[in-house]
């Protein structure tokens, strides 16, 4: 897995096994049982440094072995 940052676009694996693109609020963190990384909508994520809010209050947790970050360009 590659050093996921606050900020990066990442690619992140749902329930139904398809995937989405998101926004990590925090890097990869230790869960109660596994790592997470705290993932929003691009749009909240904007929200949120437009106020300069603190993004991670509107995310929601995600295994971080089903995370993936996206190339520049993706």
């Amino acid at each position: 897995m590659s050093q996921i940052e606050q900020g990066h676009r990442v690619r992140a694996r749902t329930a139904d096994d398809t995937w989405v693109t998101l926004r990590a609020a925090t890097g990869v963190e230790p869960g109660l049982d596994f790592p997470i990384v705290w993932l929003l909508e691009e749009d909240r994520w904007e929200k949120a440094l437009a106020e300069h809010s603190d993004a991670q209050r509107q995310a929601l947790p995600w295994p971080a072995e089903d995370v993936e970050l996206l190339k520049e360009n993706e």
